[in-house]
Formats: structure tokens, C-alpha cells, sequence
């Protein structure tokens, strides 16, 4: 299974092009080299979705944002036997929801997801576990 069926967005090519652009006038190329390693590496720590528990209680906003996008688009491609990561992610957005105190969002947004996908009986009954309540 690639990362694109799991709903994760690769970017290495926009990795690369931003490093170049803001570091391109430097001539020191074992820096660039570090830098690039540790780009990646944050990317595919985001990427496991590890960065978006770990930034929960501080970038809420932001989690919620990341997260339902790449929840969305799994759930809209129909694709039943990736339902489960989309679950994933939206776990985390309920977590960041609840952070901020928004609790009543958080039901109106899983409210809106039932009625959207209503024709989906494996992703709705996965929507209606206990801990997405």
C-alpha cells in the first residue's frame, strides 16, 4: 500500500525546491545536506500523523486543519478498505477539537460527515464508534 492509498501527502519534490530556494546561496553542501535530513525527516514524522498527536495541545488550529483534509480525502475517494485511516485522522481532529473547547463543533463537523457519506454503511458505522462520540 502506497502513501497516496493511505491518504498521506509525499512532497520530497516540494521538500527540495523550498530548501533551494531559501538556502540556494549558500556554498556550504554538507549543511544543505543536513538540512534536507532533517526536512525529511519531520515530513515523514507529520506524515505517520506522530506530529499532529504531539501537536495537539499546542497547535490545535493546525492539527484540526492537517488532519481533516487528509481524513476527507480518503473518505472521498470511496475507498472502504482505507476507511480505517481516515478514522485515524479524525480521531486526532476530535482530540484538537476538544483542546480548544469545542466540543459542539466537533459533532456538528461528524453530524455533517454522517449526512455526506450516509450511502457508505462501513465508514458510517466506523464513524459511529464510541470514541468518535
Amino acid at each position: 500500500m502506497s502513501d497516496e492509498d493511505r491518504g498521506f501527502e509525499s512532497h520530497p519534490l516540494r521538500v527540495e525546491r523550498i530548501i533551494d530556494q531559501s538556502v540556494g546561496q549558500w556554498d556550504d553542501e554538507p549543511a544543505l545536506d543536513e538540512i534536507r535530513e532533517i526536512i525529511q525527516k519531520a515530513d515523514k514524522f507529520l506524515e505517520q500523523g506522530d506530529g499532529h498527536n504531539a501537536l495537539v495541545p499546542h497547535r490545535p488550529d493546525w492539527v484540526i486543519e492537517n488532519a481533516r483534509r487528509r481524513a476527507e480525502s480518503i473518505m472521498n475517494d470511496g475507498k472502504a478498505q482505507y476507511y480505517y485511516h481516515a478514522i485515524n485522522w479524525l480521531r486526532r481532529v476530535r482530540a484538537a477539537y476538544l483542546q480548544l473547547g469545542q466540543q459542539e463543533e466537533w459533532k456538528r463537523y461528524r453530524t455533517m460527515l454522517l449526512q455526506t457519506h450516509t450511502r457508505k454503511r462501513k465508514l458510517v458505522s466506523m464513524l459511529q464508534q464510541r470514541d468518535l462520540t
